[in-house]
């Protein structure tokens, strides 16, 4: 299956293209040794003490969540600011569809369209905030695109949205839905911005794309004795300690099923 992104002609080779997760793993996670001396953190109880070399770089279900979908990154240096208590964002580069204003865009707010929120645990700036991508994205059928924060690179600035699109029957434009977390200062000129706070750099990761082929499931809840638990589910504690990368049962079906997601 082929997930195809599209992009004016006039950018090429200027922005950075959506590339896999395992490509593009954090700085923080390259830079964690393979190995620590530690009780590994899975093995809630266990009949002996082990000790062995574990850390979350040798776990699999975090490894596979940062190396899975596709990373959207700034297409450009993005300037956030604060004009009279509203966001609003420009950056160094006309984008031809996000209008006619080269200077400054104003975001898309949900303040009146989700009036839940409005008081207690309302977001920053009237809400959540809405900007065009130069990106298309065009998926098989009966493939959809989940669209979530990139958590993994740490960036606290913003909380990208999570949402589903379902771009099959032709190429939909990639959005960042997104909250703002900082408090910035109010009406600033651009020789005073924060650039810590106030400029996303070209290249940081905004969002990442998972895709998943859609189908029905139920669900069926059962109760087992612990005889049964033991000896069916994978995760019993001394069958589970300390075999992530071994010849664990879920190992052998990670080997099994390869990358499908990536």
């Amino acid at each position: 299956m082929e997930i195809k992104f599209y992009c004016t002609d006039l950018y090429r080779d200027d922005i950075p293209e959506p590339k896999t997760a395992a490509a593009n793993m954090p700085d923080w996670f390259r830079k964690t040794d393979n190995l620590v001396k530690s009780k590994c953190p899975f093995a809630f109880t266990s009949p002996t003490d082990v000790e062995a070399k574990v850390n979350i770089k040798n776990c699999p279900a975090v490894f596979d969540y940062m190396s899975t979908g596709y990373v959207i990154r700034a297409w450009d240096n993005l300037i956030i600011r604060n004009i009279d208590g509203n966001l609003f964002v420009n950056w160094e580069k006309y984008i031809l569809h996000a209008g006619p204003d080269p200077n400054v865009f104003s975001t898309h707010y949900t303040k009146n369209q989700m009036s839940g929120l409005c008081g207690e645990g309302e977001p920053l700036y009237g809400g959540f905030h809405k900007l065009l991508t130069p990106w298309f994205v065009k998926t098989p059928p009966g493939v959809s695109l989940y669209i979530t924060n990139p958590s993994q690179y740490r960036d606290k600035r913003f909380t990208s949205v999570d949402g589903v699109i379902h771009p099959e029957e032709k190429p939909i434009t990639l959005q960042w839905f997104f909250e703002w977390n900082k408090e910035l200062p109010l009406n600033v000129s651009e020789e005073n911005f924060d650039v810590n706070i106030q400029v996303i750099k070209k290249g940081t990761p905004l969002m990442v794309v998972i895709p998943f082929k859609r189908d029905k499931y139920v669900s069926k809840v059962e109760y087992l004795s612990q005889e049964e638990m033991f000896k069916n589910c994978q995760q019993s504690a001394i069958r589970y300690t300390h075999d992530w990368f071994g010849n664990s049962l879920y190992n052998q079906f990670r080997r099994k099923i390869g990358r499908l997601f990536i």
